[in-house]
C-alpha cells in the first residue's frame, strides 16, 4: 500500500516537474475595461502620413476651382456682352468695365489651385489608399485645371 501511495504522490507532482504550469484561461474583456492597445510601430505611422489628403479633402479643392473657373467665364461673358452691346466707342470696346476687376484675382487662385491639385495627384499615385479609378480621374481632373490656367494664360487673363 505504502508503494501506491508514493506511486500516486509521484504521479501527482509529475506535470509540475516536467514544464512550466499551463497559462491560466484569457479572460473576456468587460466595457469598463478596454483592451490595452498595441504598442505604437513607427514603420506603421509612417505609412500612414501620407493619409492627410482624403478624397473629401481633394474633391473641395476641385470643387472649389471648378466654381471658380465657372464664375470667372461667366463674369467675363458678361463683360464682354456689355461691352459688345452698350459700349460703341473704341476705347469701351479694348477696355473692361469698372465693376469687373474682381474677376482679375480669379486667374492666379486658380493657378494655385491647379498646383495643389497636380501635387495631389501626384502624392495619391504613391500611396495604396485611393482606388486605380479614383487616382486616373484625379489625374484627368489635374490635367483640365492645367489646361485651364495654359488657356487663360494664353488669353492674357492674367493681369491685375
Amino acid at each position: 500500500a505504502a508503494t501506491v501511495a508514493t506511486v500516486a504522490t509521484v504521479a501527482s507532482n509529475a506535470p509540475a516537474a516536467w514544464g512550466p504550469p499551463p497559462a491560466p484561461p484569457p479572460q473576456a474583456h468587460t466595457p469598463a475595461d478596454p483592451p490595452a492597445a498595441p504598442p505604437a510601430d513607427p514603420a506603421a505611422t509612417a505609412t500612414e502620413r501620407p493619409r492627410l489628403i482624403r478624397w473629401p479633402a481633394a474633391l473641395g479643392v476641385a470643387a472649389a476651382y471648378g466654381f471658380l473657373a465657372t464664375v470667372f467665364a461667366v463674369g467675363l461673358t458678361v463683360s464682354l456682352v456689355d461691352v459688345a452691346v452698350y459700349r460703341t466707342t473704341y476705347l469701351g470696346s479694348v477696355t473692361l468695365p469698372r465693376g469687373v476687376r474682381w474677376l482679375l484675382p480669379i486667374p492666379w487662385v486658380m493657378a494655385a489651385l491647379a498646383v495643389i491639385i497636380v501635387v495631389i495627384a501626384v502624392r495619391r499615385w504613391r500611396v495604396p489608399e485611393w482606388s486605380r479609378w479614383g487616382k486616373v480621374y484625379y489625374s484627368l481632373v489635374a490635367v483640365a485645371a492645367v489646361a485651364g490656367v495654359v488657356t487663360a494664360a494664353s488669353q492674357g487673363l492674367f493681369v491685375y
